[in-house]
């Protein structure tokens, strides 16, 4: 799974702050007004990079709480996040606002006394918003507001049962929480141990957990200069995937493809009773409900395939069990007019062999009706399935 941070290069006023103590309500130019930005972060080697397909649209919804007590702000707006053309460690994609209406400022939410929760989401490499916007929780355009019934921070999301077509990259919604009360490593807070006027992005921040709060030197008195944190992107993956690369086995004729190829009317693979729609948690990073199961009806194939041989993928939400046990049928096929079937029990045991060792990929759980192996988001289940004539030759 690879995580996306993110860097923006949005103009930020870093030495003392404007606004006032409470929103800013009479008339005073943005350009006066302090700018919400999201900023540089020190990624682990394996997250330290950013969308390396193609300029991505982000939906965020932010919330204020006035530190006093004294009530709560909600907004939505949209981010770019530019390509990162090297895809290096480090490099990251630069983000800034869609547009001028979706800029955000603290004098508009609470000032010195805000503490700013961001939940977002995205398609990565995509441009377009639209399902993102339909989907998710609406909140106030294009400024803040107090809702008389605060929104959940929800998005309802949906993959396609036929993805014969490959719509994997248009459905792979990738969501960010790290910014909020618990949240891990979502601010960039300005350092007082060097000196004043220090590059913001080279040395003079440092990562803390929490909400995005105005911060000032140790010892400071309430009215003194200070700095509002920079946020701090982290994306998470929310769907499962799985990956089936099918071989040809005994049986079929070696020196021809006629008779090791799907027919035509099943296309190729089909996944029964898998979580094709639902809605996710965004502040949690939980999916709160699934819908009733569906058959995915047909898997992405990886080419163009002279016959059955070659890998196949599918998307879906998480939380399909496969049981140790369990004799239902995961998949089917047809092949040379012949029905395959891989039970969840031939699944749990080739995935077993992550579950050992000393830092286990693959967790096993327990019901009441046996142990499992739960499909878990961000996680790409891979197999490699043999086919014998008269049956699956082996699961791996």
């Amino acid at each position: 799974m690879k995580q996306y941070i993110f860097t923006a290069v949005l103009a930020s006023v870093l030495l003392t702050a404007s606004c006032s103590d409470d929103t800013v309500e009479n008339g005073i130019s943005d350009s006066q007004k302090e700018m919400i930005s999201f900023s540089l972060s020190d990624g682990s080697i394996q997250t330290r990079a950013g969308f390396t397909g193609g300029e991505t649209r982000i939906v965020a919804r932010m919330q204020s709480n006035d530190k006093d007590g004294n009530g709560v702000r909600y907004t939505r707006c949209v981010l770019k996040a530019a390509i990162d053309g090297t895809g290096g460690t480090d490099d990251y994609s630069e983000v800034s606002y869609s547009t001028a209406s979706d800029t955000r400022y603290w004098d508009d939410a609470f000032g010195r006394k805000g503490q700013i929760s961001v939940y977002a989401v995205a398609i990565p490499n995509s441009t377009s918003e639209t399902k993102l916007l339909e989907s998710l929780i609406t909140g106030s355009t294009p400024g803040w507001a107090t809702e008389t019934t605060p929104n959940n921070n929800t998005i309802q999301w949906s993959v396609t049962p036929d993805q014969s077509t490959n719509p994997l990259a248009a459905e792979d919604l990738v969501y960010s929480n790290n910014i909020q009360e618990g949240g891990k490593d979502g601010r960039y807070v300005w350092s007082y141990t060097v000196p004043v006027g220090y590059p913001a992005n080279t040395g003079a921040t440092t990562h803390a957990d929490g909400r995005l709060v105005f911060t000032q030197a140790t010892g400071a008195q309430e009215s003194d200069p200070g700095h509002f944190d920079k946020g701090h992107l982290v994306f998470t993956h929310s769907l499962s995937r799985l990956t089936v690369t099918l071989q040809e086995g005994v049986g079929f004729n070696a020196s021809s493809d006629a008779d090791f190829k799907f027919n035509s009317e099943t296309k190729n693979i089909c996944l029964r009773n898998m979580y094709t729609s639902g809605t996710l948690d965004i502040q949690k990073g939980k999916w709160s409900t699934l819908n009733t199961p569906t058959d995915i009806t047909a898997m992405a194939p990886g080419g163009t395939y002279a016959n059955a041989n070659g890998t196949y993928a599918a998307q879906m939400l998480p939380g399909y069990k496969f049981y140790e046990n369990g004799t239902t049928n995961v998949m089917q096929y047809v092949i040379d007019d012949n029905m395959y079937y891989v039970t969840q029990g031939q699944i749990y045991t080739a995935l077993f062999d992550k579950t050992t060792g000393t830092d286990p990929i693959i967790s096993v759980e327990t019901d009441g009706t046996g142990n499992y192996i739960e499909m878990k988001q961000q996680k790409n289940y891979q197999l490699t399935i043999t086919v014998d004539k008269t049956g699956i030759a082996s699961v791996t």
